[in-house]
């Protein structure tokens, strides 16, 4: 059984003691039989990427041969959400860094020092390309609600 919600997932490892602490949200659905979670994590305050290498670490610590945490980002809100038909899921089954928008001239794709290789999505074109080549999954994870309420299925 899998499931999708919200989750602190960072700040609750924390929280509880570490990003290896047990998180009981987590322990909760593995008591409850759920095997697969892909928690959508709110973001805390500092940057992009060090809150991306953060979940995508705190998934992998939490994650063991029984039980499978995949980190979900939501793209709810700005262009990007209305370009891409309002509510939508990513689904990364390791590690990708990517920002929301692209100036003018900006490469899709650059190295980073510390992250890698990181994106910068600005457009459906660019979200369709960073999935290709990431081979991520991409979703409408509420149809006829919230921020997709208008758009076809």
């Amino acid at each position: 059984m899998a499931t999708h919600f919200h989750m602190s997932l960072v700040y609750q490892a924390r929280r509880a003691g570490g990003l290896d602490a047990k998180v009981r949200d987590l322990e909760v659905l593995k008591a409850a039989g759920v095997n697969i979670v892909a928690p959508i994590d709110s973001a805390p305050d500092y940057s992009r990427f060090r809150s991306q290498a953060d979940y995508y670490e705190t998934a992998r610590r939490q994650s063991d041969k029984n039980f499978l945490v995949m980190p979900n980002e939501e793209v709810l809100r700005g262009e990007l959400a209305t370009q891409l038909g309002g509510h939508s899921d990513v689904l990364v089954s390791h590690p990708v860094f990517w920002s929301h928008g692209r100036a003018t001239g900006q490469a899709l794709v650059e190295n980073n020092s510390t992250y890698g290789k990181i994106y910068h999505v600005g457009t459906p074109a660019d979200m369709m390309e960073m999935a290709h080549r990431e081979n991520l999954l991409l979703y409408m994870p509420h149809p006829r609600s919230k921020g997709s309420t208008g758009f076809p299925e």
